[in-house]
């Protein structure tokens, strides 16, 4: 099986997000009768997590630092159609009985299948020399190092799920409670997981020129230090404990530290960043990584206790935040991938204005989100966000499948040698 039909279908999935994110503004906006809203949330987180994003950045892996698909395709092609089987019964089921039999059946299927792909991806990281540069010293491999980061918080964050299993056996009813086990597995999945899988990315990708490694180190080392106490800055509870607030403080001075080592990173290699990514991949990496930046310094303000309150305490602002991690920092950047593979290939007509389409609509729903999270905080009346959230989730459903047509109409059907044969994005 071509590991190409894998880039494929995660574009595919990224429209069936997409798709029932539609179905879950028009829910709000009208109505459909026959879908239970809160299912069909389920349905679309689970699958934005594991079918989506989730998907992709383990098919990244297995290529680009394992090259599995080379040298153990069978197993990884296995994995990715058990992963795949798993990914779309969670969607289906989610969305037909919500939280019951069949639906937990795949979902914590899911995460067993998470604990196969971190524990052989590990294993098999340590076999071998870094691909990118088979010379270099494991003590300053950072992309490899990063991934490694990545598959720790990916496993420690399925402790939330089995917590508000045992939360819901027991009856326990407590918001707190929930909101925490809650908030432990998004923590772990998107500042864990997600972010530092995109950050090895990003520098296996620099890696191939020559890099200043300057500031590095301290960025690994903090980011990596502060995202256990970070939880802390999402945590409720009742009443300031001291214990909780000396942890966020000293979680936003890591978190601080780190945002600005990695600024001077990027400032170092800036002429690096100008020869890896060009055109309309240079602005799509501009503001994946603005996002970044603007992710961690959100997170160090909610260490004062009032900000983590006025924050946590609204619905629509966590959904803003969220989806500036999921829609812009990620899902964007991911694009760029797919588009340096010719996944997604820019040579054909359409595929530039699909991708600068879902950017701007990515970028205007979460304008919107800020517009109803300020009029939640400031108790202000903005009239018809919801109509504007829908018709907006229109044009973004119609990008993202816009760019799945072009990837399964246009894509390469051999995706093993890089674009343009020397890693540069020629837009």
């Amino acid at each position: 099986m071509n590991k190409t039909l894998w880039y494929k279908l995660a574009v595919l999935n990224l429209a069936i997000v997409a798709f029932l994110g539609l179905c879950l503004r028009y829910n709000q906006v009208y109505y459909i009768p026959f879908i239970d809203q809160k299912n069909l949330l389920h349905s679309h987180s689970h699958f934005a997590f594991a079918g989506w994003i989730g998907f992709l950045l383990n098919v990244l892996i297995i290529d680009k630092f394992l090259k599995g698909f080379e040298t153990n395709a069978k197993r990884w092609n296995n994995y990715l159609l058990i992963s795949s089987v798993v990914n779309y019964g969670m969607m289906i089921s989610f969305i037909l009985q919500g939280y019951k039999g069949i639906s937990i059946l795949f979902s914590t299927a899911s995460l067993f299948v998470s604990y196969y792909f971190a524990y052989t991806v590990w294993k098999d990281l340590n076999r071998q020399p870094y691909l990118a540069n088979p010379n270099s010293d494991r003590s300053t491999n950072f992309p490899q190092r990063f991934v490694k980061a990545a598959l720790f918080f990916l496993v420690i964050s399925s402790i939330g799920p089995y917590v508000l299993a045992y939360l819901t056996i027991i009856g326990n009813t407590h918001a707190f409670m929930n909101h925490n086990a809650l908030y432990w597995f998004l923590h772990f999945q998107y500042n864990g997981f997600f972010s530092f899988t995109i950050l090895a990315l990003l520098l296996h990708n620099l890696q191939k020129f020559p890099l200043n490694q300057s500031y590095l180190s301290t960025f690994y080392y903090l980011i990596v230090i502060a995202c256990i106490p970070a939880y802390f800055l999402t945590f409720l509870w009742k009443g300031i404990l001291i214990p909780v607030l000396i942890n966020n403080i000293v979680t936003a001075i890591l978190l601080i530290g780190a945002v600005t080592s990695f600024l001077l990173f990027v400032f170092k290699n800036f002429s690096v960043f100008q020869l890896r990514y060009k055109n309309i991949s240079a602005l799509l990496i501009f503001i994946s990584l603005s996002a970044y930046t603007l992710k961690v310094l959100l997170q160090a303000v909610t260490a004062f206790p009032a900000l983590s309150h006025l924050v946590f305490g609204y619905r629509s602002i966590v959904v803003g935040y969220l989806h500036l991690i999921f829609l812009i920092f990620v899902s964007l950047f991911l694009l760029t991938e797919l588009s340096a593979r010719q996944i997604i290939n820019t040579k054909y007509s359409g595929a530039k204005a699909s991708m600068l389409s879902f950017t701007f609509f990515a970028l205007m729903n979460e304008l919107l989100l800020g517009l109803q999270g300020f009029s939640a905080v400031f108790d202000v009346e903005l009239p018809n966000l919801y109509p504007a959230l829908f018709y907006n989730s229109i044009f973004l459903f119609g990008s993202a499948a816009a760019l799945a047509f072009i990837a399964f109409r246009f894509g390469m059907a051999n995706t093993s040698k890089e674009f343009a044969g020397n890693a540069r994005l020629h837009f």
